[in-house]
């Protein structure tokens, strides 16, 4: 699941950076709805509705869903077309791909839910944005369908774990 929505901020983002593209709309911060989610997803991990919580900030979605899956050793599927995100126009997507994994939207949690527990916590997170985006898997693929549905990073979480340690090698 992930709680919160996706905008197109990438303006000073490690996406932007490393793309060396500078300027473009920087995270907002919703300093009255951003708390109470926040809370209220503290609240759902608390009573054990989520084995674990990820922020999306430093790298959005795409690095979080990554460290997540590599952490347990799974795979994982995400679907980008469940992802909320700010719509112009209802029923058309607002971003694109890269913008979707990429963005550093304020206040974004991915969480890890178990079937028995999604339920509850879709009760307990009811008024905020909540959307379920994936599955972890055991097999090691890391997968991600773009917005037509088709795959556009098929990879293992064993190779994303290598290429975020391969900075930290020699140290």
């Amino acid at each position: 699941y992930i709680a919160g929505l996706t905008r197109k901020e990438l303006g000073g983002s490690a996406y932007y950076a490393q793309l060396g593209v500078q300027g473009g709309q920087v995270p907002h911060v919703d300093f009255q709805n951003g708390p109470k989610l926040l809370r209220a997803v503290s609240r759902a991990v608390r009573e054990g509705l989520a084995a674990s919580a990820h922020d999306c900030s430093e790298g959005g979605l795409g690095v979080a869903a990554a460290e997540m899956a590599f952490a347990g050793g799974l795979g994982l599927t995400l679907d980008l077309t469940r992802v909320p995100s700010t719509v112009p126009v209802p029923g058309t997507p607002v971003l694109r791909e890269d913008f979707i994994l990429f963005s550093e939207s304020a206040s974004r949690i991915l969480l890890e839910v178990s079937p028995e527990n999604a339920p509850a916590l879709e009760k307990k997170l009811a008024g905020f944005p909540l959307q379920k985006i994936g599955t972890f898997e055991a097999g090691g693929v890391f997968r991600v369908l773009g917005l037509d549905g088709k795959p556009v990073v098929e990879t293992t979480a064993r190779a994303l774990r290598q290429a975020w340690e391969e900075p930290f090698k020699g140290w």
